[in-house]
């Protein structure tokens, strides 16, 4: 039986790349065939658990020091498209209800688990030190197409960001930039250092900020100098600024032709 991951591990064709390859979350090959959902779909409502409930096994971690998970399959995959597409799916994952993921880690795992069950992230967010690991965790739900996730993420790491100082500021911007793709976690450190940062400030970090996030901040500055805005007290926004949009296309499942 063919898992998921072996299936993305092969070359993807023109129709299911995304970019110049696929995404770290993507689904499994779509079909060419593919349906619009719309709005109130994406809304849908939350699964009960007043039912006799169908459960999933999910191993993380290296095959050395492996942990495992056991979730109500239609809380997972209400919340998570990466892993209603592996349960609903012909792949192994599909008929053995079971799924491994060998380069997650353990904690941030336990973290988007208790989120599915209490909606709640199990950290201080009222505190700096909370700003990595809060990074690391939207990085997941990014994979896992955990939009709801991400965005209650982002209402926290605002306004965190924004007052970092020091080590967690430099871990932060350093974490954002290890992506090669734009996204949000970038647009927030590019503007917290070009709105929220003193020229003296900057001028200590310039040798150590990372590649890229220097381009990032000229092109925020520039990108209001043209709209004609002042730049004394501009603001980085607000959390919403940052937040990921639901897509509204629902890719056929495995095997849909």
């Amino acid at each position: 039986m063919e898992t998921i991951m072996q299936s993305l591990a092969k070359p993807a064709s023109a129709s299911t790349m995304l970019g110049d390859a696929p995404r770290l979350s993507q689904s499994p090959a779509p079909s060419a065939a593919r349906r619009t959902m719309s709005p109130e779909a994406s809304e849908r409502k939350a699964p009960t658990l007043r039912r006799p409930p169908s459960i999933v096994t999910i191993i993380i971690g290296p095959e050395n020091s492996q942990e495992t998970f056991i979730v109500h399959k239609d809380l997972i995959c209400h919340y998570s498209p990466f892993f209603s597409t592996a349960f609903n799916s012909t792949f192994t994952e599909g008929l053995t209800k079971t799924m491994t993921l060998p380069d997650v880690d353990l904690n941030n795992f336990g973290l988007f688990v208790h989120w599915l069950y209490t909606q709640k992230i199990d950290l201080n967010t009222q505190n700096s030190d909370a700003v990595l690991p809060l990074a690391q965790l939207w990085t997941l739900a990014e994979r896992f197409q955990a939009i709801k996730l991400q965005n209650s993420i982002m209402d926290h790491l605002r306004i965190l960001v924004e007052f970092a100082e020091k080590h967690n500021l430099k871990d932060f911007l350093h974490y954002a930039y290890e992506s090669k793709e734009t996204n949000p976690l970038k647009r927030l450190a590019a503007y917290r250092m070009a709105w929220k940062t003193t020229k003296q400030a900057l001028a200590a970090w310039i040798d150590h900020l990372p590649e890229g996030v220097l381009v990032d901040i000229v092109m925020s500055l520039k990108k209001e100098h043209v709209r004609g805005k002042p730049s004394e007290g501009k603001g980085m926004g607000d959390a919403r600024e940052y937040y990921v949009e639901a897509k509204r296309v629902v890719k056929a499942g495995p095997g849909e032709s």
